[in-house]
């Protein structure tokens, strides 16, 4: 389940069988730790630069 606050800055919160397992702010995809980043952009998602 994926919990996204309204507040600016706020980003979401990850549970797991109603415990916290992440919290992941909202940044850019090259600030974010591996798990947020996994969490938030799926296995499916090819990050690539853009020029």
């Amino acid at each position: 389940m994926r919990v996204v606050s309204s507040m600016d800055g706020a980003g979401s919160a990850f549970y797991v069988d109603g415990v916290e397992v992440a919290r992941c702010p909202i940044v850019a995809p090259e600030s974010m730790s591996a798990q947020c980043r996994q969490l938030m952009m799926g296995n499916n998602c090819v990050e690539q630069e853009i020029c």
